[in-house]
């Protein structure tokens, strides 16, 4: 509930600014979306009479991407690539995470030509996941990453309207114990890099 305040709270904040900015728009219902099917499945918990604990839970780590890939990414191209280990876990919110990793795709299709190229990795050490995305697209300026990249609905057509996805990616991995790091060059492309501990981490109540 506290997530989904959050969410609303930025919203109400920045519609009054970003309300005629159609990126602001198509992010907004994106976000609303994802707000919504988070509330259906705690009002079934509660009508289940459910205990409603933590999210987080052990997630299989190569379906969820490739789902995600298959019902949600076929729209733009390039379509996106996957290379993840059959084997590879993580205790998580599956949910949220699945609407992290959408939304970088999704920017990665976005700031990319046709003929391109859009990847997902994911591997790990002894105690992280690494989810690399990367893209040979418009790439950005380090100005751009330095003092705009991480504020929500800051957003610019040739850096692929990030909006609020790079904001929401990063508070995700630091309220999970990650982080996530950013590397681009202009003309050649972005790579996002998600760090998740394999273990859960009690969430804080941490903010940009």
């Amino acid at each position: 509930l506290k997530n989904i305040k959050a969410q609303i709270d930025m919203l109400l904040k920045n519609a009054q600014k970003h309300r005629h900015n159609p990126e602001f728009i198509d992010d907004a219902f994106t976000t609303i979306e994802a707000m919504q099917s988070r509330m259906q499945n705690m009002l079934g918990q509660l009508t289940n009479k459910q205990v409603a604990g933590e999210q987080a839970r052990t997630v299989a780590l190569a379906p969820l991407i490739d789902n995600l890939i298959r019902e949600r990414c076929q729209n733009n191209l390039p379509i996106p690539s996957a290379k993840v280990a059959d084997a590879l876990q993580l205790q998580i919110d599956s949910e949220r995470l699945e609407n992290v990793l959408f939304h970088l795709i999704d920017n990665a299709q976005q700031a990319t030509d046709a003929h391109g190229s859009v990847s997902v990795e994911a591997a790990a050490d002894a105690a992280y996941c690494h989810i690399v995305i990367k893209d040979t697209g418009c790439g950005m300026s380090d100005e751009f990453i330095r003092n705009r990249l991480f504020k929500p609905f800051d957003t610019t057509k040739g850096n692929a309207g990030m909006g609020i996805g790079a904001y929401d990616a990063l508070t995700f991995a630091e309220q999970n114990g990650g982080e996530l790091r950013v590397q681009s060059e202009v003309g050649k492309g972005t790579t996002f890099t998600m760090t998740l501990p394999l273990k859960s981490v009690k969430s804080s109540p941490h903010g940009m």
